[in-house]
């Protein structure tokens, strides 16, 4: 063994060595279904090992398949002063085609042939390669990530977090390697400061008075002001409540008390931590590593780390889809051809020191026996690992789940399964890494939970990712994939039995290795047995935290519950709904809003509900439209079932019948109603998020149409409120103010939706986002005919339907009414209007966008966040796809957006330019930015070309105060002829309420610019 992981090594012959393999074939089936992991010594050497490096070495200076995670630029293996360093991302990933002798050489590998026909089944299973050409990759059967080292100059270590609380970092350097700050420019910094001057000009008097140019960004980092004891109270409280290490969240929510960013934040968090412990060993051990000799890897061994490609702490933990499967789709104990096993292909050495894959071996035990108490259904990949994060995270915070270097060697081995160490708790296991020579496979169960880890050696770590599959006749044969058979079962999963409120049937529990998650479950459940709370009464907030855990860990829907149940718990939950009704009904017994929406000439209002494996959310959803102040006589519910494998179809009839029973018009259908049997329903395929809402919209009859995703919840007078702002603005979309459920969960989103002004920032950052979020739209049929509906695309292409629907209603929109009403800055009246009411906006003109609901007030809506939604499937690019598109269609179509800069030359900014085609992309003079250290140079990818000449396009990078002078100097020769450069924003304004500008907001003032005009926000 070396660390819990089992090694194959082959030293003989081809001839031998296939012999050896089949002799420990039985033992490596044992290995393999106990851990989870075998690596196979010694499958690549020589040149094929040699050819394959250096295929990931042209592919990552010039990539002919484009890789997910964005094309790098100028990154060279044979060069370090390419690599990333700083705060940027270390692993950057390539995808290869399938041409040279490397990929034959691993398909015919006796070693690992025979491996595979042990696990798998002899001619059981296939290897594929990727495409042979370059070009968008359909499936992407083999990727390679290639792991930078942390350190930012070859040959030094990185510093940890206990190095930060002891001083030994820097503040103002942000990784970018800048010389130490002097006394004097530290003198000049805080009197600068105190003047309450921005950092724009801080930055500008360092540098006059020290020689030294410090940028903004450094300068804001460096000054910090001693912190005072009411705000380390306040910093360890909210440490306290975010134990996730929601940095930024911290950050912002220490804003309102005192200025400062979020490397302050988590500097102090430590210094604070290594304080209160009184204890400064891992002070100690750093230095102490520091000084031994490479070759000493006990202790370096010790700084390896889970984390994900953006480099966050504990949130790396995955199991591994498999190329070409649907990530909507839902993953059972039987496995799925797409997934064989794992295989990982070591192509550079992997030493103890530096760091490997982090793995926890048997953990795919507890996968199957999850999967197991979610059959026959099954889980849909997003919320398995969603569950597997939560699982290993909560895990190691109670010390149950420990990294390997801090157990002894003896602890370690004996602890590759549940044992009970000196504290008496129940040790699920240690997470261990994979470590080996360039040329070994390890060979992962694909169940195993694993994750990526810091490199912390001077080399950067190579390898190839890919999925062994299952040939579909052996795995219809076998009755699914061999490996997931007969597993040992998890004797930690001791299973408890619990009621539920409608049927009494017993459920299956969650498993004791994990009722640490449940535990405020647990704690209502103790306190209602104690006559502490009663059933009925049960408060909203303890819902929420309730609900908080669902995903997950609950297994409440057992997916066979009959209708007579259903009715029964439809008829219950409609029951509070309506004493809710009541109760609000009397509150706004006065309103005038309250009598006008309920004369006879109320328009008919249909809620549209599009489901797919909601049934867990359906009561709560439904019973929310039972609640609405609403004139039952003029509302229907349009629910369509798009597919469901739960028991959503079951759940929607019954309420049909409870909605008919209290007047409300009810239209309900599903894809697999009327199939003749099960295999037939099976075959019926999810339409999308698009195909649900159009079906849904078009058997409805309302006149207008309220949308409701049907895991959320509505309060009572959301429809009541927003038809009454609809029928002023007939052209709008009317959105909603909303509330995140469970609270907290996307807080800076929240925050920014609800306090944009209403109508001029609905308008005016339509670019950055929808304004108006989908879950809260309300229309009328008209506005949603203009559009043409929703486009259709299967769940698995991950299309952002809503924001393809935003866009287009904005254009048709234009289309009818010109947006000239609307090119207006907040604030300022339109030329040759008198009394300018609404923001900026005429009062008499139509408006694409409303809101109704005011900040601060009661939500309309409680919308649920889950980390497996629709939105999450949706990728960045696609999305930044859909918005340059539009930027294109409606602004960089005008006479005055001929030519045109970009304010940025960031991450984002190069993203937008890239997006760009060919002829928009031309038209930018410039790109601008605050650092002076970026300016003087020119952006460019090795995709842009001249169409005529052939050579390589570039857009120069400018200082914002050097473009500014030029368009004064410009304005100072062309006189009334003058037109000023429009500009583009794409810098995140990180989402701040209205009326809270920044230092990026001041900045941009300085060029004249009128927004909505010639002056847009993107990011």
């Amino acid at each position: 063994r070396a660390g819990a992981c089992r090694r194959w090594r082959f030293q003989g012959t081809e001839e031998e060595d296939a012999g050896a393999v089949a002799m420990d074939a039985s033992a490596l089936r044992e290995t393999f279904r106990r851990d989870g992991i075998v690596v196979l010594d010694g499958v690549l050497s020589g040149s094929a090992l040699e050819s394959f490096r250096e295929q990931v070495s042209r592919e990552l200076t010039k990539p002919c398949i484009p890789p997910e995670s964005g094309t790098p630029e100028g990154v060279r293996l044979s060069s370090p002063e390419t690599w990333p360093r700083g705060s940027q991302r270390r692993v950057i990933e390539v995808v290869p085609p399938g041409v040279g002798e490397h990929w034959g050489a691993l398909a015919e590998s006796p070693k690992l042939t025979h491996a595979l026909d042990a696990l798998l089944g002899a001619d059981a299973w296939e290897l594929p390669n990727n495409q042979p050409h370059g070009g968008p990759c359909a499936i992407r059967h083999w990727y390679c990530p290639v792991v930078f080292p942390e350190m930012s100059e070859r040959g030094n270590p990185p510093s940890s977090a206990a190095s930060l609380a002891s001083g030994n970092w820097r503040r103002g350097d942000v990784g970018k390697g800048a010389p130490p700050w002097s006394p004097e420019e530290d003198e000049v910094l805080y009197a600068s400061r105190a003047k309450d001057w921005p950092w724009e000009r801080v930055a500008a008097a360092v540098a006059a008075k020290c020689g030294h140019a410090r940028t903004p960004k450094q300068c804001r980092e460096r000054h910090q002001p001693p912190w005072t004891a009411k705000d380390d109270a306040a910093l360890l409280e909210l440490c306290a409540k975010h134990k996730d290490g929601a940095w930024q969240q911290i950050t912002n929510q220490m804003q309102p008390s005192r200025a400062c960013t979020k490397r302050q934040v988590r500097e102090r968090a430590a210094e604070l931590a290594v304080s209160a412990r009184g204890d400064v060993s891992e002070t100690r051990r750093e230095k102490t590593d520091e000084d031994e000799d490479d070759t000493e890897t006990k202790k370096t061994t010790s700084h390896w780390v889970p984390v994900n490609r953006r480099r966050v702490r504990g949130k790396g933990w995955h199991v591994d889809i498999g190329p070409g499967f649907d990530t909507d789709a839902a993953r059972h104990v039987r496995g799925d051809p797409c997934q064989g096993c794992v295989a990982l292909v070591l192509l550079s050495d992997w030493r103890e020191a530096g760091g490997g894959t982090a793995y926890v071996a048997g953990s795919h035990q507890w996968v199957g026996s999850f999967l197991q108490s979610r059959a026959p259904q099954g889980v849909r990949h997003q919320e398995l690992n969603a569950w597997a994060i939560d699982t290993v995270t909560e895990a190691a915070k109670t010390g149950r789940l420990p990294l390997r270097y801090r157990v002894d060697e003896t602890e370690a081995t004996r602890s590759i399964h549940p044992t009970i160490d000196a504290n008496k708790k129940t040790r699920l296991g240690v997470v261990d890494q994979i470590v080996g020579a360039a040329g070994s496979v390890a060979l992962l169960h694909p169940w195993l939970v694993h994750s990526g880890t810091t490199n912390l050696s001077c080399d950067p770590r190579l390898m190839a990712n890919g999925m062994v599959r299952v040939k579909r006749e052996a795995f219809e044969r076998d009755g699914g994939v061999a490996v997931l058979r007969d597993l040992p079962r998890w004797n930690a999963f001791a299973e408890t039995e619990t009621k539920t409120e409608t049927t009494g049937r017993a459920e299956n529990a969650v498993p004791a290795p994990f009722a640490a998650l449940d535990k405020k479950r647990k704690q209502n459940a103790d306190a209602k047995t104690n006559g502490a709370v009663d059933d009925d009464d049960e408060t909203e907030t303890e819902k929420e935290k309730d609900v908080s855990l669902s995903d997950t860990e609950r297994t409440k829907w057992r997916f066979s519950v009959s209708f007579e149940d259903a009715l029964l718990s439809a008829r219950a939950a409609a029951g509070k709904a309506a004493a809710a009704r009541r109760a609000a009904m009397d509150e706004e017994a006065n309103a005038d809003s309250f009598f006008s929406i309920r004369a006879k000439d109320a328009p008919l209002v249909s809620v549209v509900v599009p489901a797919h494996d909601a049934a867990r959310w359906l009561d709560e959803c439904f019973a929310s439209v039972v609640a609405q102040t609403y004139p039952f006589s003029r509302l229907e519910v349009s629910a369509y079932d798009d597919a469901s494998s739960d028991d959503t179809e079951t759940i929607m009839r019954a309420w049909a019948v409870v909605f008919s029973e209290l007047g409300v018009g009810v239209a309900v259908s599903g894809s697999r109603w009327s199939a003749a049997n099960a295999n037939a329903s099976a075959n019926v395929k999810p339409g999308g998020i698009g195909h649900g809402k159009n079906v849904a919209v078009r058997q409805s009859r309302g006149e207008v149409l309220v949308f409701l995703d049907a895991d959320d919840i509505m309060t009572p007078r959301r429809v009541e409120t927003q038809v009454c702002v609809l029928l002023e603005n007939k052209h709008a979309i009317v959105g909603g103010s909303w509330a995140r459920y469970p609270a907290g969960s996307t807080e800076h989103y929240e925050r920014w939706a609800n306090t944009l002004s209403d109508p001029a920032g609905l308008w005016l950052e339509q670019f950055r986002e929808t304004t108006v979020q989908m879950p809260t739209w309300c229309m009328l049929r008209s506005v949603y005919d203009a559009v043409g509906g929703f486009d259709e695309v299967p769940p698995d292409r991950g299309e952002g339907e809503d924001l393809v629907f935003f866009h287009k209603h904005i254009d048709a929109f234009c289309d009818a009414h010109g947006d000239a009403p609307l090119a207006v800055d907040a604030g300022k009246k339109e030329p040759g209007e008198a009394g300018d009411e609404g923001g900026g906006f005429p009062a008499t003109r139509p408006l694409p966008l409303r809101r109704a609901g005011a900040a601060g007030a009661a939500p309309l809506l409680l919308y649920r966040w889950s980390p497996d939604s629709g939105t999450s499937r949706v990728s960045r690019q696609r999305l930044l796809e859909i918005r340059v598109n539009a930027f294109t269609r409606r602004v960089l179509s005008k006479p005055a957006w001929r030519f045109f800069a970009v304010w940025g030359a960031g991450r984002d900014a190069k993203a937008f330019a890239n997006a760009l085609d060919a002829s928009a992309r031309r038209r930018v003079v410039a790109m601008l930015d605050v650092d002076r250290n970026k300016c003087g140079r020119a952006y460019a990818n090795h995709r842009w070309r001249e169409e005529d000449t052939n050579e390589r396009f570039e857009i120069p990078v400018t200082h914002f105060e050097d473009h500014a002078a030029a368009e004064r100097a410009r304005r100072a020769t062309e006189k009334d002829a003058f037109r000023a450069t429009p500009v583009v924003v794409c810098v995140a304004k990180r989402r701040k309420g209205a009326g809270e500008a920044g230092d990026l907001e001041r900045n941009v003032e300085t060029l004249g610019l009128e927004e909505g005009n010639t002056l847009w926000y993107f990011m």
